[in-house]
This record gives structure tokens, sequence and C-alpha cells, in this order.
């Protein structure tokens, strides 16, 4: 009965801005720091600062869900999380997702919603943070030799990346969550209410120490997020690669909603009462290769994002970062889609 009440509890602080509870959005990042460095052996120059502060990083991937979660900006933040595809394309695709911003809020202004309010926006969430990771480094990039020996500049601007770059890790994190990416997404459709808070919070908190080891073992693997970038045709553009990452999640909703179903639900819900689910160390076994795959393709995915924003600011030389600042609870950034008329391009600078 306990676990019942924990899902009503979640479900009813919004099911919407949780994704892999914190354990899932912190094994995400700190497995993207080590693919970083496996990738890029022969140059530390990125790994260094990300292996160095990757629980600090692992903290900021928490600070949407967490630190920016209620008050003034809850509104703003909680559509950034998600993307309700149904409500605003006539098949779920990648070839029919819109490319821009602008078009999007076109798409949903059709159907008389608001993109920002009523449908979601984490994939332009993940422009943004990849666009002000790159800005940031692009400063360090343009410090003298003298800095970048180890000065306080040097401090300053890297952590400043590392803000941003550990923000980004949650958002690639959600786009990766199969609920996340849908309407439906705490499974009321089908009398399965609260599986999302039980898929990626229960389920990924009953999983053993070795989770850590087999989301990086995948990873390195099968290298998801190189599928990914080839679907999208556009190269190394977040936009895209976070559009690919979304559309490859949705194909998964219906595996874990039977699944779901098949082992863990002993009795369904209604519109109003979530389904009742047997312990989560019991059901684990049947799910955890799909929890271990998305974690995977996650943190493939922010590896490579965090990869080419160090390519595109010109390969900062980053090894002889070091510090001792900790932001726990970082202003919020707010969500700056623009378009830009003039270029045809949305600006999403911070």
């Amino acid at each position: 009965m306990r676990f019942v009440v924990v899902v009503v509890a979640l479900s009813c602080v919004s099911g919407r801005a949780l994704a892999w509870g914190e354990r899932g959005h912190d094994v995400v990042t700190r497995v993207a720091a080590r693919l970083v460095a496996a990738r890029m052996m022969d140059d530390p120059s990125l790994a260094a600062p990300l292996i160095a502060r990757e629980h600090m990083l692992a903290h900021l991937s928490n600070v949407p869900d967490i630190v920016w979660r209620g008050g003034e900006h809850a509104k703003v933040n909680a559509p950034t999380h998600y993307i309700d595809w149904e409500k605003i394309l006539p098949s779920l695709a990648y070839a029919q997702a819109p490319r821009t911003y602008a078009e999007a809020a076109l798409l949903a202004k059709a159907r008389g919603l608001e993109l920002a309010s009523d449908v979601g926006t984490a994939p332009w969430r993940v422009e943004q943070l990849a666009a002000a990771m790159t800005a940031a480094l692009k400063k360090v990039k343009q410090l003298p030799p003298a800095e970048l020996a180890g000065g306080k500049q040097l401090e300053e601007r890297v952590n400043e990346a590392l803000l941003y770059a550990g923000l980004l890790s949650h958002f690639v994190g959600d786009l990766s969550q199969p609920h996340h990416n849908t309407d439906d997404h705490d499974g009321w459709k089908t009398g399965q209410g609260g599986i999302h808070a039980y898929f990626e919070s229960e389920l990924v908190s009953a999983a053993p120490l070795q989770l850590e080891a087999d989301v990086f073992a995948v990873a390195l693997a099968t290298q998801p997020a190189r599928a990914l970038s080839a679907l999208t045709g556009q190269g190394n553009e977040p936009l895209a690669i976070a559009l690919a990452e979304s559309f490859d999640a949705l194909r998964y909703v219906e595996e874990i909603r039977d699944l779901d179903a098949r082992y863990a639900v002993t009795v369904k819900g209604d519109k109003k009462k979530p389904a009742t689910r047997k312990p989560a160390s019991v059901v684990l076994p049947y799910l955890q290769s799909r929890i271990t795959e998305r974690l995977a393709t996650a943190a493939d995915v922010l590896a490579t994002l965090w990869i080419n924003t160090w390519v595109a600011s010109g390969k900062p030389d980053m090894r002889a970062y070091k510090s001792y600042v900790y932001p726990t609870h970082p202003d919020f950034i707010a969500p700056t889609y623009v378009p830009v008329a003039a270029s045809g391009k949305d600006s999403n600078a911070p």
C-alpha cells in the first residue's frame, strides 16, 4: 500500500516534470563523462573537466526537476521537459518533425494550441542549452596561453560551460524516456495510471549498483547516437539529434505499456485512480534491459553533444582547469526560442 501512495503523490505533483528520477539523470550524466573520456583518450582537453566534476554535473542534471520545480518559474519550466507530438503531427515519424521552433509553433497554432504551454518544447530546450555551452566554450578558447595554464579566468569560463553541460543533460535524458514524447504520458488511457513514475523512478531505484556499468557498456558497444545522427542527415546539429532521439524513444511506448500490463499491474486504475502494481524489485527483470538501453541512448547522445559543442567552439584546452565552485541552486534559465526572420533560424541564446 505504501508504494501506491508514493505513485499517487508523484503523479499529483506532475509526472511530466519528472524523468528518470534523480538516479537516472545522475547515471546518464556520469556515464556520458566516461564516454567522452573513452572516445577521446588521445586528447583529454574536454574529458578532464568533465571527469573532475562529474558529480557536480550529475547534480546540475537534476536541478530542473528539483531547484526549478516550484515557485514563479513552475509554469514556464514544466513544458520544457516534454513534447506531445500527437497534438501537432498527422503521423509520428521523424520525417514529419518541424525543423524550427517557429514551424512547430505554427503547427500548434493551426490546432488552436500554444506550443510552449500546450504541447511542450523539450527538443528546443536541448538546442538552447547546447548553444549556450558552445558560446561559453568559445570564451575559454579566446583566453591567452597564460590563463589556459590555470588562471582565474579559465576557472570562471569553464564553470560557466559546465553549468550548461549539466543542465543540458537533464533535457537529453528527458527525451530518451518514452513517456516524455507522448500525450498519454502516464498511462491513463489504458487504465495504467502511474506508469510514468513507476518506469523511470521506482524500477530504476530498484536496479543494482551494476546499472551504471551496464549503461556504460551498452552505450560504448552500440553507439546509438551515431545511428541517430545518420538518421537526421544534418550532421552535428543539436536540434536534429534531439528530434531524432525523441522519435526513437516513441518506438518503445507500446512495448513498455505491454510489459507493465503483463508483469506489473495487479489492478487496473481509472481516470482518477492509478493502477496497483507489484513491487518494483519483482518486476525489474522484465524491464531492466529496456531501462538500460534507454539510459545508454541518453548518455551517448549527451556525450556526442558535449563533444560537438567542444569542436564547434574551437577545441579549447581545459586540462589545467581546477575549481571548488559548486552551483547547488543556479538561477532559472528562461527558455528563449525567438524566431529570427532575417535568417529563418531560431535564436536560442540564454
